[in-house]
């Protein structure tokens, strides 16, 4: 394996790249701030270490909500088989590896270039370690907040409760509520109200529809609720969730 490229990026609140890509695999850690990528048209959201994976060649944007600083590792290589674009989790201990390698990149100490050729290689075991880790405890949710989960997913724009939930799964509301988010991460409601949301953030994005028929298209009551709630999730209006689209598209022309 060889570093193609190494750099850190110190990027300011709601900031954009421009469309690019690069001639090797990127592996971005993203200290900081959430925000999203965009792959192939399709826009995956990111939190705050995480790791975020391009291809070569694969054009992307990328969009962060508060100031953050960007780890920006490029490598080349046989190790690189087997790795998958999009966004991953990350650690403490991947984290403190980007360290390392600046502070080698900077001290330009002897042999710095065989030290980050190696920290690049601990950089990807223990992103497959990690990864695989979450594949066995994915394998490991029960059967109910599977369902619970595909209920939600496929019908979130429909009218669901914890009552119903529970009702579609034969499991007692507070039970299903503690698994759920014992499994999962976040409750069964928050899970549907984050999942209305990023359907909303679709709709605004793809489709001319008024703020009141996307409130609606998404199961939400209301526009009023609707916007109060996608404000404090996304943390600015749905109106202004489109108009920056637009600043997008023009800076793309």
């Amino acid at each position: 394996m060889s570093t193609a490229a190494f750099f850190i990026e110190n990027l300011p609140a709601e900031h954009f790249s421009d469309l690019h890509s690069h001639e090797f695999w990127e592996l971005v850690y993203a200290d900081g701030a959430d925000g999203y990528v965009e792959i192939k048209k399709n826009k995956i959201p990111y939190s705050d270490k995480c790791l975020l994976i391009h291809a070569p060649g694969s054009n992307h944007i990328a969009y962060n909500k508060a100031a953050c600083r960007h780890y920006c590792l490029g490598i080349r290589g046989l190790e690189t088989a087997g790795l998958n674009e999009g966004v991953f989790s990350s650690n403490n201990k991947i984290k403190t590896l980007f360290i390392e390698i600046s502070e080698e990149i900077r001290n330009k100490k002897p042999l710095f270039k065989a030290l980050i050729e190696l920290k690049a290689g601990e950089i990807l075991i223990e992103l497959r370690r990690l990864n695989f880790q979450n594949e066995i405890e994915e394998n490991q949710i029960s059967p109910a907040v599977i369902k619970a989960k595909k209920i939600i997913d496929e019908a979130y724009n429909k009218k669901i409760n914890l009552v119903s939930l529970s009702g579609e799964v034969m499991m007692d509301k507070d039970l299903i509520r503690h698994e759920f988010k014992k499994e999962i991460g976040i409750s069964p409601i928050r899970y549907l109200i984050n999942t209305r949301i990023d359907n909303a953030k679709k709709i605004l994005d793809e489709t001319g529809m008024k703020i009141r028929e996307v409130a609606m298209e998404c199961g939400f009551e209301n526009e009023y609720y609707f916007s109060r709630v996608f404000k404090n999730i996304v943390k600015m209006s749905p109106r202004a969730w489109k108009n920056r689209k637009v600043k997008i598209e023009a800076r793309q022309k």
